[in-house]
């Protein structure tokens, strides 16, 4: 046994409706062909689906057993289609997008699902690399873009703000410092800092230009 798509929705309105008539004005359909439809069913099955009285038809339990699967194939029907229709919406085409791997779960994760829910035609292909290698990179054409640190734009290239990231002070025990409070740098007077660096790393630089008025004293703890 087969029916269409269309045939289920006649039944399903047959059931819903309480009669052939009401599912004939609810499907644009006329009440002889929904009629002869929910007949042939039953017939090429061999199991009745409706008990017809007078003025209405009432679901055998076969017929309500067969209903509810009817809104199954339905339901599915109607989510396939809706993610057809968002094919439809957005670019399309492909990205290739630099990310150094400390950034990539703070940052790109949750922007990359936001915009490819807006645009789900895009092929988005993600390389990791220290920042100085990902901006030869985009110089040299192989990516469209990077997220890097901020950092002294060479020339040629466009530079505009992603996000911003909070930077943690950990100091001593013996700290007067409140936990977890923000601070500002400046109010706290000369610093020695120690600051993980390597040698495609622009934190020291960065702190160093920030901070080198207060007397910061930048110290890289990646080295003996």
């Amino acid at each position: 046994m087969s029916d269409s798509l269309r045939g289920i929705r006649l039944f399903v309105a047959a059931y819903e409706e309480g009669t052939f008539t009401g599912a004939a004005r609810r499907e644009n359909a006329t009440q002889s062909g929904v009629s002869q439809h929910i007949r042939k069913l039953e017939e090429t099955s061999g199991i009745p689906l409706f008990v017809r009285g007078a003025s209405s038809v009432r679901p055998t339990p076969a017929g309500d057993a067969y209903y509810a699967r009817c809104l199954d194939i339905l339901r599915v029907h109607q989510e396939a289609s809706a993610v057809l229709e968002s094919f439809g919406k957005g670019f399309s085409g492909e990205i290739h997008v630099g990310i150094p791997p400390m950034l990539t779960r703070r940052a790109l994760a949750p922007s990359l699902w936001r915009f490819l829910d807006l645009n789900p035609n895009i092929m988005v292909q993600v390389t990791e690399a220290e920042s100085a290698d990902l901006t030869a990179q985009v110089k040299a054409g192989e990516l469209d873009f990077a997220v890097v640190p901020a950092f002294d734009s060479p020339t040629g290239l466009k530079v505009g703000r992603f996000l911003r990231t909070p930077e943690v002070l950990v100091s001593s025990r013996q700290s007067p410092l409140e936990l977890m409070k923000p601070v500002r740098l400046r109010e706290l007077g000369p610093l020695r800092v120690v600051a993980l660096m390597t040698d495609t790393d622009n934190t020291g630089s960065a702190l160093t230009a920030w901070y080198g008025p207060l007397a910061l004293d930048v110290v890289d703890a990646s080295r003996p």
